[in-house]
C-alpha cells in the first residue's frame, strides 16, 4: 500500500522506459500543429543552412512541448542528452537531405 504523500513526492528524476528520442521524433513528425509550425520550415530551409545543428532549436522545442503534452516528469531541456540531440539531428538531416534530392520538397 502507497501513502498518498508517497505517491507525489516520488523522485523526479524516473528512467522513462521507452526509446525517447524516437519518440520525441515521432512527435515531430505526427503532431499536425508542430509539424506545420516548426518541423516543416526547418527542413525547407535544410538545404541554404547546410548542417545538422540548423535542426537542434527545432528538436528542443519539440522536447518543451513533448513533455507539457504528455506529462512527462522531466524538464524539456534534460528530457535528451546533448549527444542523443546531436545523433538525432543528423539522422533526421540525412533523412530530409535524401527527400530534398529526390526532389520531395
Amino acid at each position: 500500500m502507497v501513502k498518498i504523500n508517497e505517491f507525489f513526492n516520488q523522485k523526479q528524476d524516473q528512467e522513462l522506459n521507452f526509446n525517447v528520442p524516437e519518440d520525441v521524433y515521432t512527435y515531430m513528425v505526427n503532431d499536425p500543429a508542430f509539424y506545420r509550425k516548426h518541423y516543416y520550415p526547418a527542413i525547407l530551409r535544410l538545404p541554404k543552412e547546410g548542417n545538422a545543428k540548423s535542426i537542434l532549436p527545432v528538436i528542443d522545442k519539440a522536447c518543451n512541448q513533448y513533455v507539457k503534452k504528455y506529462n512527462i516528469p522531466k524538464e524539456g531541456m534534460q528530457l535528451l542528452t546533448a549527444e542523443e540531440k546531436n545523433d538525432m539531428a543528423r539522422q533526421i538531416y540525412a533523412k530530409e537531405m535524401k527527400r530534398h534530392k529526390k526532389g520531395k520538397y
